[in-house]
């Protein structure tokens, strides 16, 4: 038996995006048949059945690529997910990205915390006695260097989060409980020819289409004068016929039900 698992993917029957698992012509072998597991090619192969008849393989495709379907519209279009379902999904990322963020920045909060607690308490004495309490200004409380480290710390986070998770499980946390999956709609604007085989339609993201995304997610989200890149981000797949968001138009994917 062969290590090395072939290219390649059977042909998808009308309608699907991928053909069933199942046992197909070995592409690397035609006196042998290789067990497809509805996603990509495993190592089990057996001998052929000379009888039956099977589809025969496509040749020429590129690892982790999709089987595409063949009816007229593409398979793509027809699992695109839809608005809440991503929504739902970017609340549990940030919910779990926030409890990260904060375990890791918890000794720095601490000790903010304690440099705030005496005027904490002064505020509270000044309002018992019916006095106007003196307001907090947060930039005497957290210096230039702390608010850098919080920022820093953040962005990493976000990135390795979202970058990771996309190229090793093709989606986040928060995608994978709500049944979504990011895929390749083709090689991103402006990708080098070297990427652009890698970048098929319906295949496994490549690691610049996993970081483009993560980027044009998490910076936006750091900083209050790109705020309204968020809004756009989040209101635009309500009026794209893809569903797509821009980080999705800017790294060439699209997200589809699982």
């Amino acid at each position: 038996m062969s290590d090395e698992i072939p290219v390649g993917s059977p042909p998808a029957p009308p309608g699907r995006h991928a053909a069933p698992g199942g046992w197909y012509a070995d592409p690397t072998d035609p006196a042998r048949e290789r067990y497809w597991d509805g996603w990509q090619w495993s190592r089990q192969t057996r001998p052929a059945e000379r009888s039956a008849k099977r589809p025969q393989p496509r040749t020429g495709s590129v690892r982790g690529a999709a089987p595409q379907a063949r009816s007229g519209t593409s398979p793509l279009d027809e699992r695109l997910a839809g608005w809440w379902h991503r929504a739902g999904a970017a609340v549990i990322d940030g919910v779990i990205l926030f409890v990260v963020v904060t375990a890791i920045l918890s000794p720095l909060y601490l000790e903010i915390g304690e440099r705030m607690m005496p005027e904490i308490r002064e505020m509270f004495a000044q309002a018992l006695s019916g006095g106007q309490p003196s307001q907090l200004r947060p930039e005497e409380l957290m210096s230039q260097r702390e608010s850098m480290i919080i920022l820093v710390i953040s962005v990493v986070a976000g990135l390795a989060y979202h970058a990771v998770f996309l190229k090793w499980r093709g989606a986040t946390p928060g995608k994978l409980i709500t049944g979504l999956r990011v895929v390749s709609a083709g090689a991103p604007p402006g990708a080098p020819a070297s990427d652009a085989p890698e970048a098929v339609p319906g295949g496994a993201l490549t690691w610049r289409q996993s970081l483009s995304r993560a980027m044009i997610w998490v910076f936006p989200g750091q900083a209050t004068c790109l705020w309204p890149v968020r809004i756009v981000d989040i209101i635009l797949p309500l009026t794209d016929p893809h569903k797509r968001a821009l980080h999705d138009r800017m790294a060439g994917t699209r997200v589809i039900r699982r």
